[in-house]
């Protein structure tokens, strides 16, 4: 019977073993280097893997991005991992083998990771009138000190007008703390003072107020986010003004049936993949959502609701309509991580026992898809979106296809530093 090579090998016999580490090679010359001086054969002694897109992921998430910019992969690179039964082991691996000094980590790039830009450039588009066509709106909460405003913070910087909802109690802080050429500080009637919803009453109240004002979509973030990115060739740089923004908006005005749409977390795409498609369909939408302000109405006249998870709840509730959703990975969203910045929803409805609630409450609403689980150890929810991988999406009549992409005149900077 033949044996199955798999990605895993041994770097001396052992039967349990003390660490392993995964290896990517820039090329498949320098993983043949590597290979001999093992003195191991390719196939035979250990599968050398090439982590691609699969042709299902594929077709369940395809995009049009024709007239767009063109989401671009780096080759994929070989890879293979090694255990160690201990630390000598591992120590002498790096010594006679890699020939480099020994450090602790998960993996690494042999000899080094080519990268396509610098690690502090960043993007911006050359054309003048590639800016946001839809508002940005910034929902806040207990968060007007300088410290705390990571949204605000990146959009004054980068001198993107922008606007920040909050409570009527917290307006004169917001105001004096905030108030710039770019910031509109927006003050919600003094009924929706403290009333310890999380953030349901201010979305809504956004929702209402674009309405009133004819929006036919906006951009409803958070406020805990501190910058926006661009991938492309496997690498994430920053993005310093709105063309991101407006790309999104630009796919999302060609589906008639597309209500709610976003960018995906920078951490969710890490630099190293090879097999993420350019969105993720019919899945959650969180934190930087574009949504239209049609959505209300199509779900019964009921947008946000409850408490917690509102997100998710939308985003199921949006599934379940036969809708599809678009979660974009070529631009992203630096967003801080649950409890790690203070105000907002870290020191109202998340105290205490609030994560456990959390997840009860989203079981409890969507029990068909919904279960508990650990993540980063803290209690989360688990959500299966396959019975929604069929929901299409439908293109609006006027809508062309190009043959060609678009770069929005997106251009790739260095920063200076002095």
């Amino acid at each position: 019977m033949t044996k199955k090579v798999n990605n895993i090998f041994n770097y001396k016999d052992c039967e349990t073993y003390y660490k392993q580490l995964k290896i990517r090679f820039s090329t498949d010359l320098e993983c043949d280097k590597i290979l001999n001086k093992l003195k191991i054969q390719r196939d035979k002694d250990v599968k050398i893997r090439y982590e691609k897109i699969s042709k299902e992921c594929q077709e369940c998430n395809y995009v049009d991005l024709s007239g767009l910019p063109e989401f671009r992969l780096e080759q994929s690179n070989p890879e293979f991992t090694i255990r160690f039964k201990d630390e000598d082991d591992l120590k002498e691996f790096y010594t006679d083998i890699l020939e480099k000094p020994f450090k602790k980590e998960k993996g690494i790039w042999f000899p080094n990771r080519h990268l396509v830009y610098p690690p502090k450039s960043y993007w911006k588009s050359k054309k003048t009138d590639m800016i946001n066509k839809y508002p940005l709106f910034v929902i806040s909460k207990g968060r007007f000190s300088k410290d705390r405003s990571l949204t605000h913070n990146y959009f004054s910087q980068n001198k993107i007008k922008h606007f920040i909802v909050v409570e009527e109690c917290e307006y004169k802080d917001y105001f004096e703390n905030m108030s710039d050429e770019y910031t509109t500080i927006l003050q919600m009637e003094k009924e929706n003072n403290n009333l310890n919803q999380g953030s349901i009453p201010v979305r809504n109240w956004i929702d209402n107020y674009s309405r009133e004002k004819g929006h036919k979509k906006y951009w409803c973030i958070d406020d805990n986010i501190d910058g926006f990115y661009f991938f492309d060739r496997n690498c994430r740089r920053e993005v310093k003004d709105t063309t991101s923004f407006r790309i999104l908006e630009d796919l999302s005005d060609r589906y008639k049936n597309l209500y709610l749409s976003g960018m995906n977390y920078l951490s969710f795409v890490p630099e190293i993949i090879r097999n993420k498609p350019s969105c993720v369909r019919n899945t959650r939408i969180y934190s930087c959502i574009l949504i239209s302000t049609e959505l209300k109405d199509i779900l019964d006249g009921v947008l946000w609701r409850g408490v917690f998870n509102e997100d998710t709840d939308l985003s199921l509730r949006v599934l379940k309509k036969g809708l599809p959703t678009i979660l974009s990975n070529q631009y992203l969203c630096n967003k801080s991580t649950t409890l790690s910045v203070k105000g907002g929803n870290t020191s109202s409805i998340y105290t205490g026992d609030g994560l456990q609630k959390k997840l009860d409450s989203l079981i409890e609403q969507h029990p068909d898809v919904v279960k508990g689980t650990i993540k980063f150890k803290k209690v989360h929810h688990q959500v299966d979106y396959k019975p929604f991988k069929n929901n299409k999406l439908e293109y609006v009549s006027e809508y062309k296809p190009s043959k060609k992409h678009d770069d929005y005149g997106l251009t790739n900077y260095i920063t200076i530093t002095e």
